[in-house]
């Protein structure tokens, strides 16, 4: 039997040692899903090796705070993990545990072993779980290759007959995915028109889960702004698209009316069509005397259904979607009206309102009178998609993003939070849907600014106690090191958007944290507004942090581990040396007996500094136009002579410069390598030569001799995304090289021979990559850390 084909037999009979296999692997183990699923749950080797679907079902049974917390430890990556091999899902659940701070289930999965009998190569000393919530039912991946930008999604729709719910979304272009709203296993890769697709609308037709999409379609020779019907199932268009005569963004909504479905949409006017007949229902009109709508929701008014629609100018008005007649009085609301809601509370028609420059609001749909403000201007989120409903232990509640893309669940009666706000995850998603599975309403989120898909059990939000004791960084994490401070090996960092406790959106951080056990050896240093680059040094025997940010161009000085700042000013003797911009790069050194930092900058530009006393030594030009910078910079010495790499964007090719820190002259015109940018580079030492490693976006990290500027090997290949990270070590004595990619993996290769090594799988894209005393490593992934212990160094040779 395959390792991912398991016998599951019902409950009621207990698995034997006799039913393990001979070699202690589970490679054919059966196990048993009990009466009581905590103790099933409770099994390492169930969550590493059982069917994803049939955990991700029993999950939602837990009820014991040890299931709870392994539940929550299951969910957090499922979407990562739950196609992978049990080797390299058993290393992610372990991370996952140490950043629940589930140290002893950790510890469990770790020894549990792999289809060929191994235990896990690495084990999790402690993570940081930066918004983490037990909440979380599942969470799904976008691909790479189908982002635009940092995610991509266009639209999204949930909905579905009772206990076939899903969740669908679509991306910029034709692609899609479906996934089952309860477990998170993608169920359909429906292909949307001839175009764009910017709405979607989830119906029932004739029993069938279906889709109401608006986006571009092709009607005789012409590509239309249009609206259509998809089976969800079969991802196949049923029908003729209905053309809008209007723009592929203008809102849509479905409603029942007179017992049968029909989809709205409205921008210069307002259309219906019957979704079943397949043709229009009466004359379009002008909702808003040719003010474009903006937002549009439906419900009941008096008896018959009603189009609810907002504008730019912050007027909703209230429609007979047939007719045109005008059902209520205008409503002026306090802001530009993005997202609506009609719903009902406590008997009486109320509108939800919220959207740009103005709170969310709920306000009396026939008189239009302020009933009470649900979240204020500045936490409201600006766009449209951000507002939802749904009901919750029988009482109707509004489930609104806020600002920072934080999920906020609120009593619509009361205007009161049912919990605390729940975590945006990557990204900041800017849309949100509502539907029921299991009996339980469930959230999902995403956006055009998010990369991932997530579905949030609000019942579980308002209800369950916490699990688990997750530690936060401080924001969006931009740089990395590991040095000494006080005796102590620590990990420097620095964020952007922090610090965890307090965000304040564009400040920057730096944060020292003992190696040993991840406790902060000071509270968090505010380095100023913009993306912080960090690097380490030693200066007079005291450990400093050498820092910049956006809004500086010259180096800055931190005493570790309080943040004190030194009285070194960096000057050039001429202006025009200046970094005309902010260091994008930053790497430390020694130039004779003084400590320097070379810092890189636009046009592919570089500087070396002395730290004692602030003065320029060099300065370097490259080829750069403007719109390119230093991506990457190491120093290093070659013929006992100090010398720096640094690498850039190029005209056509990446710029790598190989040059003498004390003259700024070149060493070597370095062959050209990487196909894309440069995104790390690190020297080492190889049969006594000196070596450069660099980290691509081409998906690869080349080996170039440093004196000759010659590649001394084929490519090294095994990432499958962009390589961001590269460090140098040493195993079992034989020079090593760490680096980490987009693709969520750390690969470990020989430097001598080019043999991949190790695969260590990650949550997360990973964004820095270290190497501590006795190998440890130090891994970035996401906004979190993990430190890992090697139980294995090296592959056998």
């Amino acid at each position: 039997m395959s390792s991912g084909d398991h016998d599951l037999p019902g409950p009621g009979r207990a698995r034997t040692s006799d039913e393990a296999s001979a070699d202690g692997t589970l490679s054919d183990a059966r196990f048993l899903i009990h009466g009581d699923p905590d103790e099933t749950l409770s099994d390492p080797r169930f969550l590493i090796h059982a069917d994803p679907d049939e955990v991700m079902a029993l999950a939602s049974r837990a009820r014991g705070g040890e299931a709870r917390l392994a539940a929550a430890v299951y969910r957090t990556s499922a979407g990562r993990h739950r196609d992978l091999p049990p080797a390299e899902r058993r290393q992610i659940l372990a991370v996952d545990a140490a950043r629940w701070q589930a140290a002893d289930l950790g510890r469990r999965l770790a020894e549990v072993p792999d289809e060929h009998g191994a235990a896990a190569p690495y084990r999790v000393e402690w993570a940081t779980g930066t918004s983490l919530e037990g909440a979380l039912l599942w969470s799904a991946d976008l691909p790479d290759h189908d982002r635009l930008g940092p995610a991509g999604v266009w639209a999204m729709a949930a909905g579905g007959p009772p206990g076939r719910a899903v969740v669908t979304v679509a991306a910029f272009g034709r692609d899609g995915w479906t996934w089952d709203l309860a477990s998170g296993s993608c169920v359909g890769r429906p292909v949307f028109g001839d175009g764009g697709v910017e709405a979607l609308e989830s119906v029932v037709l004739d029993g069938r889960r279906s889709l109401v999409v608006s986006g571009y379609s092709v009607v005789g020779d012409l590509v239309r702004a249009s609206v259509w019907v998809m089976d969800a199932g079969s991802g196949q268009r049923v029908g003729s698209p209905f053309v809008t005569e209007g723009h592929v963004r203008d809102p849509l909504a479905v409603a029942t009316v007179a017992g049968r479905p029909v989809a709205i949409s409205a921008g210069s006017a307002v259309r219906a069509w019957d979704l079943l007949a397949q043709r229009p229902l009466g004359t379009p009109f002008e909702a808003h005397g040719g003010t474009s709508v903006i937002s549009i929701a439906t419900t009941t008014l008096d008896g018959r259904a009603v189009a609810v629609t907002g504008d730019y100018d912050g007027l909703v008005r209230v429609w007979d979607p047939i007719d045109g007649t005008e059902a209520a009085a205008p409503i002026e609301t306090s802001g530009r009206p993005e997202s609506l809601l009609a719903l009902s509370l406590d008997g009486r028609p109320v509108v939800v309102a919220g959207g740009y420059d103005g709170p969310v609001e709920v306000r009396d749909l026939r008189e239009g009178t302020l009933v009470h403000e649900l979240l204020p201007e500045d936490v409201a989120a600006r766009g449209g998609g951000s507002l939802a409903a749904a009901e919750l232990d029988g009482r109707p509640i509004v489930v609104a993003l806020d600002r920072d893309g934080r999920v906020r669940v609120l009593d619509l009666a009361t205007g009161e939070p049912l919990c605390a706000p729940l975590p945006p995850g990557r990204g900041r998603p800017d849309a949100i849907r509502v539907a029921e599975a299991g009996g339980r309403p469930i959230a999902v989120t995403s956006g055009l600014h998010s990369s991932v898909v997530q579905a949030w059990d609000l019942a579980a939000a308002c209800a369950a106690p916490a699990v688990g004791a997750p530690r936060s960084l401080s924001g969006d994490l931009t740089a990395l090191a590991v040095g000494e401070v006080n005796g102590r090996e620590v990990i420097v960092t620095a964020h952007h958007d922090g610090p965890a406790d307090e965000p304040r959106w564009g400040e920057g951080y730096v944060c020292v944290t003992d190696l040993a056990d991840g406790t902060a050896m000071a509270p968090a240093i505010p380095t100023g507004e913009g993306r912080t680059q960090l690097a380490l040094a030693d200066l007079h025997g005291d450990p400093v942090a050498v820092i910049t940010c956006n809004e500086r161009f010259v180096p800055r000085l931190l005493r570790l581990p309080e943040g004190q700042e030194l009285d070194v000013t960096f000057t050039t003797s001429d202006h025009r040396q200046d970094h005309n911009g902010r260091i994008t790069a930053l790497a430390t050194g020694r130039l004779g007996d003084r400590p320097v930092v070379v810092t890189g900058g636009r046009h592919n530009q570089a500087r070396t500094w002395y730290l004692d006393s602030g003065a320029m030594r060099t300065a370097v030009s490259g080829r750069g136009d403007g719109y390119t910078h230093v991506t990457a910079a190491a120093v290093g010495s070659l013929r006992g002579r100090a010398v720096a790499v640094t690498a850039g964007h190029g005209s056509g090719t990446p710029e790598i410069r190989v040059w003498w820190l004390s003259s700024g002259r070149p060493v070597c015109q370095p062959e050209p390598g990487h196909s894309g940018a440069v995104n790390a580079v690190a020297i080492s030492d190889l049969d006594g030569s000196p070596v450069a490693v660099t980290a691509g976006a081409d998906q690869t990290v080349r080996v170039w001799d440093l004196d000759s500027g010659k590649l001394i090997r084929d490519p090294l290949i095994g990432h499958t995304a962009p390589v961001l990270a590269v460090a140098v070590t040493e195993l079992d004595g034989r020079p090593a090289v760490v680096t980490g990619g987009a693709d969520r993996t750390v690969l470990m290769w020989d430097l001598d021979s080019g043999r991949h090594l190790r695969r260590v799988d990650l949550p997360g894209a990973v964004s820095q990559v270290a190497v501590a005393s006795g190998g440890r490593l130090v891994v970035a992934f996401d906004d979190d850390l993990a430190v890992m212990s090697p139980q294995h160094l090296m592959a056998e040779r």
